[in-house]
């Protein structure tokens, strides 16, 4: 198992796993459902039978887990190696900025950046990094809004909590999230995807 992965099935396996984890909400599973679908797709001759042709299922389990899908909300939001692979990629940077901000915002040059993702918008006279990603991320969101204001005090920082309609984030957390925010000098937006 020493032979290397080509880019065509490395590219038809990641297809295949952001297809089904777009169907399956995979941002919103539980650990245990991600470790059950992991299984699954093992078991699949058009996932596992083709990773085990070049490593173990151990591996193939831990390179699906550790590359591709922890790749994934990036991907989603046009971002990272795999961003080719989404087929509707549903979080531009753009968008977010117009969805929280207004339409008067725009994304500033290069500023996207990821871990977590962000960019910097501005509407001509200010400027705001958006930071945005999954309500479950929001402790990581957070603190990427603190350091980044904490090294530019002049810089306004805003978290966007993304939210499907199935999967609303609760009233009570909202709530929470929105308290957290205003402690911390940070805008907390809300935005359906």
């Amino acid at each position: 198992m020493t032979r290397k992965m080509t880019n065509a099935n490395v590219a038809k396996v990641v297809s295949r796993l952001y297809r089904d984890a777009q169907t399956m909400d995979w941002e919103h599973l539980t650990p245990g459902a991600r470790t059950k679908q992991y299984a699954a797709w093992l078991a699949e001759p058009e996932v596992g039978g083709v990773l085990q042709k070049w490593m173990s299922p151990e591996d193939a389990r831990v390179w699906m887990k550790y590359g591709p899908m922890k790749e994934y909300a990036r991907a989603l939001a046009g971002q990272g190696p795999f961003a080719g692979h989404v087929s509707a990629p549903q979080r531009s940077p753009a968008a977010l900025v117009t969805a929280c901000l207004g339409v008067t915002w725009k994304v500033e040059g290069d500023s996207v950046g990821v871990k977590p993702l962000h960019c910097d918008a501005t509407n001509g006279k200010r400027k705001v990094r958006v930071f945005w990603g999954p309500p479950r991320d929001f402790k990581y969101l957070l603190w990427g809004a603190l350091e980044s204001a904490d090294r530019q005090a002049s810089l306004d920082v805003c978290i966007v909590v993304l939210e499907t309609v199935e999967r609303a984030v609760a009233t009570a957390e909202r709530a929470r999230f929105e308290r957290i925010g205003k402690r911390c000098g940070v805008i907390v937006k809300h935005v359906r995807v």
